[in-house]
This record gives structure tokens, C-alpha cells and sequence, in this order.
């Protein structure tokens, strides 16, 4: 079979789309010169433009692949293939694309000149620019217009005229998809869950067809710290198109995340104001003694400031996180006396935050035949805010420390912990328990002197690069609010 009867073959079984699609041309308007002669290469242009507005560049690639393999003479494929191709190839489309723009008009000849234009920020004011005249020239072109706004560098500008093209595609019937899931990624950005949740879901019911709408929904839910539903939504993305890379690469972190390697630590932090401290504590020791008296699960507190924690080892997989709920849930309904202390006491609580923290042991370090007394008094923690996408790279460091401070043999040993769930985002504690703050002192010396200055130096300069932020602070254990059976599990975690 010739591949163009392939491709006709593709484009009877996919639903008719109009994103991309001329309908309507305004003779004022000067369109890009996407297409030619030939009604196949046509098609697969449009078809490709759709996937391309919609970030599914695996399948836009495929269309303008086809498209240009159709029809030799059409310019303007070639250069969203040099955008998303590799090495040679990218050279390769580039020149196509400005060899047969020749003798195409300004707005044609615009879009061509973006691949001279620096790639990154740098080329940026540029490429403002750029889309600013094609604009200008293409008011109507819908393509143009969407590239349009998202060059505009003032975040609520560029919601405006987002929303502005919004509402004339819903006036004018044209698709709205790729319009939503952009308007989404800006509102979270901003801080706005509910409003970028919103439009996740619109994006996902008017394009339930395509697979980057799941993809995008997930997004929004792993953000969130729900995994299980950020799972969901990719297997649905690779559902509908199996070579989605973002997916799959998503699904194995994920896996990775959900796996039995290191256990999830649910903590609740409550907020005590000082006049409230003695009624507090006094609550403390009566529901711990409630949970010794019930067999509830293990549970250790330390104190920090006005802040008590109360952490859990909930276990090492999210279904496991809602079993300890389900768990506790039934246990305070169960004791009355659970629902009389919260009657009497919960005045002295002004807040509560609660995160999911997950051990990470390939990370953390413990001297060989290190035995903990449980006698440790004193907590320092060390709590780095990473940089979204640089979660990676963090670990890979922490791999390092580790390396360092087992060829060191330094004697003190600490805990790592990945924030799992909690409105930190991206986090990673580093947490060690001393006997005193002079074995505190003690340990710095050790690692100073073992480690040395210059590597602690150059570790900690890359380090910083990818933190957004980065905080230390000092806790107490609280065993005598603790309901704990092994005390080397409060002590070293």
C-alpha cells in the first residue's frame, strides 16, 4: 500500500478537528502560508497543527513528517520539524524551510526568521517581537494569536489576551483545548489552585480524544501530592497514545515514588499559643494514654517553638496513608473519651499542617555498626525547598554526602526525607538526633575536619542551585507524649 493511502487511512478514523483550520478568511488578515496544492498535505497539516497547539509533539511531529513527505514545496512544517528535531535534522528542516519561504508573504517570512533568533531567554525579546508584527499582519490567523499571547512577558497580560482568544474561538467554533490547559499551568503558577483546576477539567472534557489533556491533569494532581489520581491520569495519556514521552517517564517516577523502598511519615504539626501550652500538654499525656491503653498505632512528638509534631509511620505505600485514616478514624469514633478531650482541649490549638514525608534509606547514612540508645535530646533538621524539575539532582548530591561520609567513617549518622505531600512542594530534610548540642558541635567538628572545607564547599555551592530556599532548625523529643514501644524509632526518626 502507498503511504499516502496510509495517511488517508489515518485521517478517516481521527475525528474532524478545527483548531488549525481555515474557516472563514478575513481578506484583511495575512495567514501564515501553511499550506499548498495538494489536499493530503493539507490535511496533514492541519492535523498537525492541532497536536503541535496542543503540546503533543510526538504526533505533530508525525504530521508534518507526513506532510512535507506529501508535499516538497510547503515551508512552514519544515520549521516546527527543525524545533523538534535533533543534531543534523534540525539544521536540515531549517534550511528547507527558509529555501521554499522565498516568495511567501511577510507573515510567512516572520515565522521562518524565528529559527535565526537565539534559543533560551536570550532570544526571547526577540521572538517577542516577532509574533508582535505577525500578529499585526495575522490579526485573525488563531495560531498566530495563541503564540502571540504566550510571548507576552507580563503574567496577567498574557492571561488576558489568552482569555481574550478564548471566548472568540467558543463565539466562532473553533477549538478551545490547548487554550484551557495553557490558561491552567498560568494560574497555578500564580497560586490560584481552584481557578487552574477548573481549567484542567475543561481541558479534559473538550479534548477527550487527545492524550495530553490527561497528561496535563495529572501534572496538576502530582503537584498536588495525590498520587494515585496523577497515575490515573497519565496511564489514561498513555492510553490514547503509547509513545506519549512525558507519561511514561512520569509513571516510572511515580512507581518509584509508590514503591516498598522507604516509609512514608505522616506528620501533623499543631500550633499552640504559650497561654495554652500547660492545657496542651495536659491533653497530650491524657490521649497517649489512651493510645497505650488501646494498642493504637506507634506515634512520636517533638516540640519546637509554639509547634508540636505528632509523627506516624504510616507504612510504605499511599494505600497504606489511607488505611492508617481509616484506622484512626474508626479508633476516635470508637473511644468516647478521645471526643471529650478534643471538646475540652481544642482551644489550645490555633492551627494544624499536616505533610507526608517518605524515608529515603539509599540517601541517608549510618556508620557500620552504629546501635542507637534511644537517649538522643536534641533534633537539628535541616529543610532545603528545591527548585521544581530539580528534584533529580538534588538526590544525586545527597548520594554524594553519603559517599563522603562513609569513606570518612564520620560517627554520626542522619535521615533523609522527601516531601511527599504538604504545601512546602518540593522538599528535602536532612535530620540528625544528638545527645546534647555540644555532640552537635562535636559532629560539625568531625565532619569540618574529616570532610575538609574545599569539598564541603564545592558540594554545597552546587547544592544551592537548585534550592529555592534552605533553613535549619532545632526540635525536642516529647516522650512523654510519645506512644512509642522501640525508642530507637523516636530517635532516629
Amino acid at each position: 500500500m502507498k503511504k499516502a493511502h496510509i495517511y488517508l487511512l489515518m485521517l478517516m478514523v481521527l475525528p474532524v478537528l478545527l483548531v488549525g483550520q481555515v474557516r472563514n478568511i478575513d481578506p484583511t488578515s495575512e495567514y501564515i502560508e501553511w499550506t499548498g496544492d495538494n489536499e493530503l498535505a493539507n490535511e496533514l497539516v492541519h492535523r498537525g497543527m492541532h497536536h503541535l497547539m496542543n503540546i503533543e509533539r510526538e504526533k505533530a511531529f508525525t504530521f508534518f513528517e507526513a506532510a512535507v513527505e506529501e508535499d516538497p514545496t510547503l515551508f512552514a512544517p519544515h520549521v516546527v520539524l527543525s524545533w523538534l528535531s535533533p543534531g543534523d535534522q534540525k539544521a536540515y528542516h531549517k534550511v528547507q524551510a527558509q529555501k521554499l519561504v522565498a516568495g511567501k508573504n511577510e507573515t510567512s517570512r516572520l515565522y521562518a526568521s524565528l529559527l535565526d533568533t537565539k534559543r533560551g531567554r536570550e532570544g526571547n525579546v526577540e521572538r517577542r517581537e516577532i509574533w508582535r508584527k505577525m500578529h499585526e499582519l495575522a490579526h485573525d490567523g488563531r495560531f498566530v494569536h495563541w503564540n502571540y499571547a504566550m510571548s507576552i512577558e507580563n503574567v496577567d497580560d498574557r492571561i488576558a489576551e489568552l482569555e481574550k482568544l478564548l471566548a472568540k474561538n467558543e463565539k466562532d467554533g473553533y477549538g478551545t483545548g490547548h487554550i484551557h490547559n495553557i490558561l491552567a499551568y498560568m494560574h497555578y503558577g500564580k497560586g490560584d489552585v481552584a481557578k487552574a483546576k477548573m481549567h484542567f477539567e475543561k481541558y479534559v472534557e473538550v479534548y477527550p480524544e487527545g492524550y495530553n489533556s490527561y497528561d496535563s491533569m495529572a501534572d496538576f494532581y502530582m503537584q498536588e501530592g495525590d498520587l494515585e489520581n496523577a497515575m490515573a491520569f497519565y496511564k489514561k495519556a498513555k492510553s490514547h497514545y503509547p509513545a506519549a514521552t512525558n507519561a511514561t517517564n512520569k509513571i516510572k517516577e511515580l512507581e518509584s515514588m509508590m514503591s516498598e523502598e522507604g516509609n512514608l511519615i505522616l506528620v501533623s504539626t499543631e500550633h499552640v499559643p504559650p497561654e495554652h501550652m500547660a492545657d496542651y500538654i495536659q491533653w497530650g499525656k491524657e490521649y497517649k494514654k489512651v493510645a497505650e491503653e488501646t494498642g493504637f498505632h506507634e506515634f512520636w512528638v517533638s516540640a519546637s517553638g509554639d509547634a508540636v509534631s505528632y509523627a506516624v509511620n504510616v507504612g510504605k505505600t499511599l494505600a497504606d496513608v489511607d488505611t492508617y485514616l481509616d484506622d484512626w478514624e474508626e479508633w476516635i469514633e470508637s473511644h468516647d473519651a478521645l471526643g471529650e478531650q478534643y471538646q475540652k482541649y481544642k482551644h489550645s490549638i490555633s492551627s494544624i499542617e499536616r505533610a507526608l514525608w517518605r524515608h529515603m534509606p539509599n540517601l541517608s547514612y549510618t556508620p557500620e555498626a552504629y546501635e542507637s540508645t534511644g537517649q538522643g535530646s536534641y533534633v537539628r533538621a535541616y529543610q532545603g525547598f528545591v527548585k521544581f524539575g530539580h528534584e533529580d539532582d538534588v538526590k544525586a548530591i545527597m548520594k554524594e554526602f553519603k559517599k563522603e561520609w562513609t569513606e570518612k567513617k564520620i560517627s554520626q549518622p542522619f535521615n533523609v526525607y522527601w516531601n511527599e505531600f504538604g504545601a512546602d512542594g518540593p522538599c528535602i530534610a536532612i535530620r540528625s538526633v544528638y545527645k546534647d548540642i555540644n555532640a552537635w558541635s562535636a559532629d560539625r567538628q568531625e565532619v569540618a575536619n574529616n570532610v575538609g572545607e574545599d569539598r564541603m564547599q564545592e558540594l554545597m555551592t552546587r547544592w544551592n542551585k537548585h534550592m529555592r530556599s534552605w533553613k535549619s532548625n532545632e526540635s525536642f523529643p516529647m516522650p512523654e507524649l510519645s506512644n512509642v514501644k522501640s525508642e530507637a524509632v523516636a530517635a532516629t526518626n
